[in-house]
């Protein structure tokens, strides 16, 4: 059930700055001081509840309140935006966690918009894969030695996708430049004077340095 008339603060950093969300008629007006936002308007807020409330909690579980880092207010809005119109719960963690890591004093994020545009292309299941390599004891260790992969086979299995789902995970990964085929550099094919790697597909592959740090300001 929906609450009406409520009036919800979102506290943007130390300085008192902050995003105020009132429910008027099922629709969200949010302000920054006196300047009303109208992009935020068509909020979902149910889904600003849920996302704000979990919000809260991880604040507090961190320690973070009233030692927030400073955010540009278009990356906040940009967050915001994405968030409460997601449905999907693990999906709205992600959001979740890069707005509270951006505003950890202790993290050291790259805050860039693009890192907002990556998120906001992925579905589930790619959500569901980079935080299996996240979790991976060897997953610095991936990063830094070229000849490290992930297997095919060993994905599919972990998330039960079949041949089709894998390979739309994996190209819409690929496309995003998150991770990238394992070029070997054992077997090299001569082209002319030029040496060129051999290529494993979608069969073997390996994360990138943006899919690393896309990670990095996602994690829990």
């Amino acid at each position: 059930m929906e609450e009406k008339d409520k009036e919800i603060e979102l506290k943007l950093d130390q300085n008192g700055g902050s995003i105020k969300l009132k429910n008027q008629n099922n629709r969200v007006l949010a302000t920054i001081g006196d300047i009303i936002i109208d992009k935020l308007s068509f909020y979902r807020w149910n889904n600003a509840l849920k996302f704000l409330d979990k919000y809260q909690e991880k604040k507090v579980r961190r320690n973070i309140e009233g030692k927030e880092t400073p955010i540009s207010p278009k990356f906040i809005i940009e967050i915001l935006e994405n968030a409460f119109n997601e449905d999907n719960e693990k999906i709205q963690e992600e959001w979740n966690n890069l707005l509270l890591n951006w505003q950890d004093p202790d993290k050291n994020c790259d805050k860039k918009y693009m890192y907002i545009d990556l998120l906001k292309n992925l579905d589930v299941n790619e959500i569901k894969l980079l935080k299996i390599i996240s979790k991976d004891r060897n997953f610095e260790m991936v990063l830094s030695n070229k000849n490290a992969y992930y297997d095919k086979n060993t994905i599919q299995q972990l998330l039960k996708l079949t041949n089709e789902e894998y390979e739309v995970v994996i190209l819409n990964l690929f496309r995003l430049g998150i991770c990238e085929s394992l070029k070997s550099t054992g077997n090299v094919i001569a082209i002319g004077d030029l040496q060129v790697k051999a290529d494993a597909g979608i069969d073997k592959i390996r994360i990138t340095r943006l899919g690393y740090n896309l990670i990095k300001n996602c994690e829990e």
